[in-house]
């Protein structure tokens, strides 16, 4: 434990489910009770630091749980909801003895500390995947979000840093992406809502993968053909929903795949759970380390 002259103490904790639920429930009374001011929880934040927790990613940083000279929570509600949500014991940093914060809003002008945590720019995947020294960080990301997609039949997943450098690695996903990108000389063609599809694909039909891709990218598609049919419709329906586009785009691999000629594209939720079924294994992989956004 250390001190400041202040008298803050930080210490290292381990922060167990029965710890966090007792200080939520004491925090979220004070709250009700009008004694103390914090923000709403964001349920999609403590889904995704409890999918960390859960996994074994979460790390040990000093961003941690925090309380004010009054003994209330001012920093770190969504990370004990996580430990809460996760069952999960993890380590954290626990500081007390911070000036009271507990007032809303700005304080004879001044800003309370609590109006200053969190007001920094978070850094989103693509610049943790830049400081890794990833070459096109966003294009891989967005690639990567839309076959955790198709995993999920389309449903919003809820990919983290550390989910998205498991599938570019451990699961090899880059190389499917690199090959896919491959049948093209523009790097503007990468559009993670394309290239994405097309490499979970390539994980089970290369050669096909590769046909579909190189037609769509060089816009070779003959009369008649499931590319064409996808760049003819991709025309008109750029603003839909993104579930939508990966429902055209998926009808048009399936044709591609059986061979058939294509004349209208049709948005059933069928040739998306096709699709996501070509690789059942890689599906059910992705599945079982990253849940959906709820």
């Amino acid at each position: 434990m250390s001190k400041a002259k202040n008298n803050i103490e930080t210490e290292v904790r381990d922060i167990t489910p029965e710890w966090a639920g007792e200080i939520l429930d004491r925090h979220y009374k004070r709250v009700a009770e009008g004694k103390f001011a914090q923000r709403p929880v964001t349920k999609g934040v403590v889904t995704r630091y409890a999918s960390d927790m859960t996994t074994g990613d979460w790390q040990l940083t000093h961003q941690g749980i925090a309380f004010d000279l009054d003994d209330n929570l001012i920093d770190g509600q969504h990370r004990l909801e996580a430990v809460r949500k996760s069952g999960k014991t993890v380590t954290m940093m626990v500081s007390m003895g911070w000036p009271v914060g507990s007032k809303p809003g700005a304080q004879n002008g001044k800003a309370n500390i609590i109006d200053v945590i969190d007001g920094g720019k978070a850094r989103s995947i693509e610049n943790m995947l830049h400081i890794h020294g990833q070459a096109y960080a966003k294009n891989y990301t967005t690639a990567m979000r839309f076959i955790a997609r198709i995993a999920h039949n389309g449903i919003t997943p809820l990919v983290t840093f550390s989910s998205i450098t498991w599938m570019l690695d451990e699961l090899e996903l880059k190389a499917s992406v690199a090959k896919i990108m491959s049948q093209s000389n523009h790097i503007s063609d990468f559009q993670g809502r394309l290239v994405g599809p097309l490499a979970f694909y390539y994980t089970a039909h290369p050669k096909k993968a590769l046909e579909f891709s190189n037609a769509l990218f060089n816009y070779s598609g003959g009369k008649g053909s499931p590319v064409t049919a996808y760049l003819n419709w991709d025309k008109t329906h750029r603003r839909l929903h993104t579930e939508y586009k990966l429902r055209a785009l998926s009808a048009c691999i399936r044709a591609h795949h059986e061979g058939r000629e294509l004349t209208a594209v049709h948005l059933n939720r069928e040739a998306l759970e096709w699709l996501s079924g070509t690789n059942p294994k890689l599906r059910d992989q992705i599945r079982a380390r990253i849940p959906r956004n709820r």
